[in-house]
């Protein structure tokens, strides 16, 4: 679930579900006057996403000369503003344009100027049950590194490993090829 916090006439407090099925149905109870195009919306999102994934596949010339053919929704929104996206299903209702314009603030481009691929892309990877760590992304790596270190594991930077030894079923040790130029061990 992603929290959001949109002000505009005070503040409303939107708790959006994991999954774009889930997004889809909870922003129609949220708004129903405007189910019909948030269903058109959400359906054609999905659909362009999944083109845009289709495309990171794309490795050849021959791939690329066929990109209007296997993602044709892509093309069309090339040079669409997600604003003119929302226009285009009828998102007129201000306060779900407000929430649905939070997405482009993960694009880091002023919300007039934002791409309907990018800010698309970032809804629905937002709500597509990835999981991010809390705090700052550094966060999980460093307690990952605080347990190994409290059990005894070193963490060296730069120091070429040549051979894992093991144990009884698990890596006890491994074998370097001294310390490496530049190596260094992280401290506790």
């Amino acid at each position: 679930m992603r929290r959001l916090v949109v002000h505009q006439n005070g503040m409303k407090e939107y708790r959006l579900p994991a999954g774009a099925e889930h997004l889809k149905e909870y922003l129609k109870d949220q708004f129903p006057g405007d189910a019909k195009s948030i269903e058109q919306m959400m359906d054609y999102s999905v659909d362009l996403f999944a083109q845009v994934r289709r495309l990171k596949a794309i490795s050849t010339l021959r791939d690329k000369l066929v990109t209007p053919f296997i993602a044709p929704k892509v093309v069309a929104n090339l040079n669409t503003t997600y604003s003119a996206f929302l226009d285009r299903f009828g998102i007129t209702n201000p306060e779900l344009r407000e929430l649905m314009d939070t997405f482009t603030s993960f694009a880091g481009v002023p919300r007039g100027r934002v791409s309907s691929i990018l800010t698309t892309g970032a809804m629905l990877s937002s709500v597509s049950r990835c999981f991010r760590p809390v705090g700052h992304f550094d966060g999980f790596p460093a307690a990952l590194a605080a347990a190994f270190q409290k059990r005894g594991g070193e963490i060296r930077l730069r120091s070429e490993v040549t051979q894992f030894l093991f144990e009884s079923g698990g890596a006890a040790r491994q074998r370097r090829l001294g310390r490496s130029r530049g190596s260094r061990r992280i401290p506790d």
